[in-house]
């Protein structure tokens, strides 16, 4: 997980982003998203100013309606393995409660973020 996401994660949420993160069984460093029907967006960049300003990060915005209902059935298919992100899974209210490394991650992250993000 980026940093920066990890930061706007519940911002996302609260905006009525619908969130899923794909756990494997293999990763590739990139995202989609579908935005209201009508714009696909595939690509490597992170939210964040050090994609937008230091890193060499790419993403294609796509203005059609047709691939953008191909990229939404080919997100479809892979939630099978990925965990769908709420705000109450980040409160923690979330009955199916993530494992002790996962836990130990996120709050590693959570201290660390005020010393990266300064670096971002």
């Amino acid at each position: 997980m980026s940093i920066g996401y990890e930061a706007a994660k519940k911002k996302l949420l609260q905006l009525g982003v619908d969130l899923w993160e794909y756990r494997g069984p293999n990763t590739i460093h990139a995202k989609s998203a579908v935005l209201d029907d009508q714009l696909a967006l595939i690509g490597s960049f992170n939210m964040d100013p050090r994609s937008q300003h230091l890193n060499t990060e790419t993403a294609v915005a796509i203005p059609d309606a047709e691939t953008a209902r191909q990229l939404r059935h080919d997100i479809d298919v892979h939630r099978t393995n990925c965990d769908h992100i709420t705000l109450d899974h980040l409160t923690g209210t979330d009955l199916s409660r993530p494992s002790f490394p996962a836990r130990a991650k996120r709050s590693f992250l959570k201290l660390m973020l005020p010393v990266l993000h300064a670096q971002l």
